[in-house]
């Protein structure tokens, strides 16, 4: 019997060994590819889905290819040059250019991070019923603290569970009962709702 429990805790081992590996591969890029889904980004789809029902369906069928791309692009460079972004842009075309794109990004790097802040704040508020302005400072210094004093181990494992939770989007659509003559519908291209065509364009582009 001890040999038995032994030899389940080398199996334990080797599956613990297993997934770690495989974090270490797919990890990043599921992680990147959950990434845009924050909650500054799921405001916005909130809003647009309103507006606009299932009209701009389309346009991500026509953007999601030129999404992957660009992805692809990005991790591409990054592998055969070793170097960030700004290392790279400041190579190509000097260090004004690169210094105004760094600047542009810090200013909206800081918007979304309070927009973040703010929509995490408000679904605790939600759920417990307590002014969502007193969650903003416990959240940032929690997201701090994971950042700042915790491995990237850590720090990947938590972002791969909180992405693996986008798979609450499927279940929601599906418990929503839409209509599925006007979910087709809207994979025909249409251009009566310009304002938000531009903001889902650019939205994705970002």
């Amino acid at each position: 019997m001890p040999g038995f429990f032994k030899f389940l805790k080398k199996e334990e081992k080797l599956v613990e060994e297993e997934v770690e590996k495989i974090g270490e591969r797919i990890g990043p890029g599921i992680i990147t590819g959950g990434a845009d889904n924050d909650p500054a980004g799921i405001i916005t789809y909130t809003t647009a889905g309103a507006k606009t029902g299932f009209s701009l369906i389309w346009l991500m069928v026509l953007i999601t290819p030129f999404m992957i791309v660009v992805q692809e692009m990005a991790g591409r460079i990054a592998l055969v040059k070793q170097k960030g972004l700004n290392s790279i842009i400041k190579e190509h075309y000097g260090t004004g250019i690169a210094g105004i794109i760094m600047t542009v990004l810090v200013i909206a790097n800081i918007a979304t991070i309070g927009a973040d802040l703010a929509g995490i704040a408000a679904v605790l508020g939600l759920i417990t019923g307590i002014n969502w302005l007193w969650f903003i400072i416990p959240v940032a210094l929690g997201v701090s603290y994971l950042v700042l004093f915790k491995q990237y181990k850590t720090v990947r494992k938590v972002l791969i569970i909180l992405t693996m939770l986008l798979v609450v989007y499927i279940f929601s659509a599906i418990l929503a009962n839409p209509n599925w003559i006007e979910v087709g519908k809207g994979l025909i291209p249409a251009f009566s709702n310009m304002g938000f065509l531009i903001i889902a364009v650019d939205t994705r582009a970002l």
